[in-house]
């Protein structure tokens, strides 16, 4: 699995998206590292295909959730009403994120 990020650019209100091989090559744009929003990669896809990050919104069904990183266990994980699921068992989709579709939390 490939290590990726995003970054957000607060002033811009984009994504800069890049890997830590780039980072680490300097191919990334050294302005990511102000950015004061960082999303590592999951390693996970939704059912379109889609990249999902950390602080994304996702649904699963009716539900709609936020993928978060759960330091206890160690993984990242998202909400149901009654309970806290591991993303290894997410066959949803992505829906948007915290930073540009806050609404639909």
């Amino acid at each position: 699995m490939e290590i990726k990020f995003r970054a957000w650019h607060s002033k811009k209100k984009c994504w800069h998206y890049f890997s830590l091989t780039q980072l680490i090559i300097g191919e990334a744009s050294k302005d990511c590292l102000r950015y004061e929003n960082w999303n590592q990669y999951t390693g996970k896809k939704d059912r379109n295909g889609v990249d999902v990050y950390a602080d994304d919104i996702v649904q699963e069904g009716m539900f709609i959730s936020v993928v978060r990183w759960d330091k206890e266990g160690s993984r990242f994980v998202y909400k149901t009403p009654t309970a806290t699921v591991g993303l290894w068992c997410f066959y949803g989709y992505v829906i948007g994120n915290t930073k540009e579709n806050a609404d639909k939390i």
